[in-house]
C-alpha cells in the first residue's frame, strides 16, 4: 500500500497526463529538429552582419531555447516514469524499500 487513496491516486495521474499534453504542446510548437540554421532563423542571406551583436542575439537565444528543451526533455522523462508506476501499481512507493516510506524533511 503507497499511502494514498483512489481518489488522490487519481488526481496525481490526472496532473501528470495534463503535464505530459504541456510538454507535448511545447515541442509541437517548436517544431524545429535541430536541423535549421542560423541564417534560416533570422531570414537573412549570410550570418555576416552590419551589426556583429545580432549574431550574438541569436547565438544566445538558441542557446538559451536548446536549454530550455533540454529541461522540457528531461522533465517529460519524469512524468513518463511517474506514469508508468502508475501502470505497474508502484507509484508512490520507495523506490529503494519499495514500501510506502515517507521522505523525511530537514
Amino acid at each position: 500500500m503507497n499511502g494514498l487513496n483512489e481518489k488522490q491516486l487519481a488526481r496525481l495521474k490526472e496532473l501528470l497526463l495534463a503535464e505530459k499534453s504541456e510538454i507535448d504542446r511545447h515541442f509541437a510548437l517548436e517544431a524545429d529538429d535541430g536541423t535549421t540554421s542560423m541564417t534560416d532563423d533570422t531570414g537573412e542571406l549570410s550570418s555576416y552582419d552590419n551589426h556583429p551583436a545580432d549574431l550574438g542575439t541569436e547565438t544566445f537565444e538558441r542557446e538559451r531555447d536548446a536549454a530550455i528543451d533540454q529541461r522540457y526533455f528531461e522533465r517529460r522523462d519524469d512524468v513518463e516514469r511517474a506514469l508508468a508506476k502508475f501502470e505497474d501499481g508502484t507509484y508512490g512507493l520507495c523506490e529503494v524499500s519499495g514500501g510506502a516510506d515517507r521522505i523525511r524533511t530537514a
